[in-house]
């Protein structure tokens, strides 16, 4: 409107107009603070999508760390399995007494075995029950703290 038309209104269509236009002014102050207020929303969506994506990121790498644990938690036990399975006599396939008839000992090739059992294989075979080897039970070596003693000197 311009100042011609306004001279020609009447108060009353004047007053009509203004209320007219307030109300458009009204609506596009609405529209404006709607838009502000989802430019705001977008912006504090996009800072937690990235805060989310921070946290998944460190939540994979955590993941992939316990994968990495599980696994070689999984070496750990199939090489104690194999230690535990080697750690039997060879003859009777029991495990080694600390103390006792049936404490670990060795004889000349290496090969350990629990003290009865191979005294009474070389009574009546001279070789090793693995390997083959010629022994005797003079070649028994008690098998103490990691290191051997050969029986022939507790013998003497």
């Amino acid at each position: 409107m311009d100042k011609q038309d306004i001279k020609k209104m009447t108060k009353k269509k004047l007053i009509f107009e203004v209320i007219k236009e307030r109300k458009r002014n009204k609506e596009k102050d609405e529209i404006i603070h709607d838009r502000l207020e989802s430019k705001k929303r977008l912006h504090d969506l996009r800072l937690q999508l990235d805060k989310e994506k921070n946290i998944t990121k460190e939540l994979r790498l955590k993941l992939s760390d316990q994968d990495a644990i599980a696994h070689q938690a999984q070496n750990l036990s199939m090489k104690l399995q194999k230690i535990a399975k080697e750690n039997k006599c060879y003859i009777c396939k029991l495990k080694y007494e600390v103390t006792g008839g049936h404490r670990a000992v060795s004889i000349k090739c290496g090969h350990l075995f629990g003290e009865k059992c191979i005294l009474d294989h070389l009574k009546r075979s001279k070789a090793c029950p693995i390997c083959k080897s010629l022994t005797s039970y003079t070649d028994v070596r008690f098998i103490i703290a990691g290191q051997n003693l050969c029986t022939a000197e507790l013998l003497n």
